[in-house]
């Protein structure tokens, strides 16, 4: 149990909240108490997760921005003489 704790301590509270609640974490996936490795492997996976998915709004971010500076220059009038 102190190993577990250990291995918690070492994340976010958000991860630790994710890992170990029975609807998204280790107990609704292990049938029995899980190893401490199962525990960092769960925390490691949602820590990961969680980082692309950060990664992503960064990119996106940048992608709204550099949009925003990028502007065309307004379209010429050209008269058609018929």
């Amino acid at each position: 149990m102190a190993a577990v704790v250990a291995v918690l301590c070492d994340y976010a509270q958000e991860i630790v909240q994710y890992v170990t609640d029975p609807r998204t974490g280790l107990p609704s996936r292990v049938k029995w108490l899980p190893a401490v490795a199962e525990v960092r492997e769960a925390c490691e996976e949602r820590r990961m997760y969680l980082e692309r998915v950060a990664e992503g709004e960064r990119w996106q971010a940048r992608l709204a921005a550099s949009r925003a500076v990028q502007k065309l220059p307004a379209p010429r009038k050209e008269h058609i003489e018929g």
